[in-house]
């Protein structure tokens, strides 16, 4: 698992991947965003002649002072399908919404349901 400068940025500084804290394990559920199939059907792939599928949208989050974020669940919308050896490859185990309507765009959505809990501030007199 390549981990992007940009993601490690965000780590140090108190975010955390919400697909990452439901899903922990890269192998059982990658979460692949890209190259997707779409309405136009045909591959969305730069590098035809390889298997470049990978996560590359994400939705990261961090609770803070008196509020804290914790992930509920977690979903890719759009179709399961993404191009692999510039052929389509349908082999997602991950949880998807939307995934029968014509997708527009070369990389699937993430979306994630959040609880907010709010702790109350003490005020000091």
């Amino acid at each position: 698992v390549y981990e992007f400068p940009a993601s490690k940025m965000l780590a140090s500084e108190g975010f955390s991947d919400a697909w990452r804290q439901l899903y922990p394990d890269p192998v059982l559920f990658p979460g692949t965003t890209w190259p997707s199939e779409t309405l136009l059907g045909s591959s969305t792939s730069w590098a035809k002649e390889a298997d470049e599928r990978d996560r590359i949208d994400y939705i990261y989050y961090r609770s803070g002072a008196n509020l804290t974020l914790r992930p509920l669940n977690a979903s890719l919308v759009g179709s399961p399908n993404s191009y692999a050896y510039d052929r389509l490859a349908a082999d997602a185990k991950d949880p998807f919404l939307l995934q029968q309507i014509p997708w527009p765009s070369d990389h699937k959505a993430v979306v994630a349901d959040f609880e907010l809990s709010i702790t109350p501030v003490q005020e000091y007199v």
